[in-house]
């Protein structure tokens, strides 16, 4: 007996997650024995939780229990506090250093969430974890500019700006692209100008 499919939306407004995945694993849990699991989350709200609850619960999913895909869904900020006038601190953009990959020591513009604690912590969850198989989305019509570095490139070579020009609902990140040029990124100190 085996769950293929399931879906898990956003998680609770207690802000412990879901309580499939934050209590305990037994033998009769329903959630080992799910093969394949949505989980469509605000990268904002819930980041943390991969570092925290859903990190270790995910893993002993695929160890002691059936899970084999991992599909994660990054949903829309909107309506975020830029939209209603007010300034976000972890989503300003900003210098980042890349610390892996082709671009190596290059710096990008970025929103100062990418250096923070949950996120690399996210990072590390991506490229550590014991699932088999997990794949990243981004919501293509609306979706933080940073990550379309990381997505396919528009078939007529449309910009996509954040805003995908397609009927495609969510675009595919490639995660070890996405792992290899920002775990361990930093903000970029500004040059001291000793006059």
């Amino acid at each position: 007996m085996f769950y293929y499919d399931f879906s898990l939306g956003k998680a609770c407004l207690t802000g412990k997650g879901d309580p499939f995945l934050t209590g305990s694993l037994t033998r009769v849990a329903p959630r080992q024995y799910v093969r394949n699991l949505t989980m469509r989350f605000e990268i904002k709200e819930e980041i943390y939780l991969f570092g925290e609850a859903y990190g270790t619960a995910l893993n002993q999913m695929a160890e002691e229990g059936k899970l084999q895909h991992l599909r994660l869904e990054i949903g829309s900020p909107f309506p975020s506090l830029e939209f209603w006038g007010y300034e976000d601190e972890l989503f300003v953009y900003d210098n980042i250093r890349v610390a892996g990959g082709k671009g190596k020591g290059m710096v990008i513009s970025g929103p100062i969430l990418l250096t923070k604690t949950p996120f690399q912590n996210f990072l590390r969850f991506l490229d550590e974890s014991k699932i088999p198989k997990i794949t990243l989305w981004v919501d293509a019509g609306d979706h933080s500019k940073f990550w379309c570095q990381f997505h396919r490139v528009h078939q007529k070579g449309r910009a996509c700006d954040g805003e995908w020009k397609g009927r495609a609902r969510c675009l595919k990140i490639h995660c070890p692209s996405l792992v290899k040029a920002l775990r361990g990124a930093q903000v970029v100190e500004p040059a001291r100008n000793d006059c």
